[in-house]
């Protein structure tokens, strides 16, 4: 069984130092899955914060750290099979202004 069609891109709104809203682009044959993946976690960093989610069509991305990147990768489900994820990569604001 073939897999449902990939997201499209990602539209991210910042809500705050620790908070986004990401939208994104439904797949192309938009009727073949049921629900979205989205999995994100902090890049170059190796202490574990990674968090996974299902979600239907947007999703608040609370929980980040300030200042920090991270990367975030959606998947289409469609009977439990998952489409090759749609990949970008963030940076949260810094909670101060950054002197140099």
């Amino acid at each position: 069984m073939e897999g449902p069609n990939a997201p499209g891109r990602f539209i991210m709104w910042y809500r705050n130092e620790m908070a986004i809203l990401a939208l994104w682009h439904r797949p192309h044959l938009a009727g073949i899955y049921s629900h979205y993946q989205i999995f994100y976690q902090e890049v170059e960093t190796f202490n574990g914060d990674s968090r996974t989610k299902v979600v239907k069509d947007k999703i608040d991305v609370n929980e980040l750290y300030p200042g920090r990147n991270y990367s975030l990768s959606l998947s289409a489900i469609s009977n439990g099979i998952e489409s090759e994820p749609t990949i970008t990569s963030i940076a949260t604001k810094p909670a101060s202004p950054i002197i140099e």
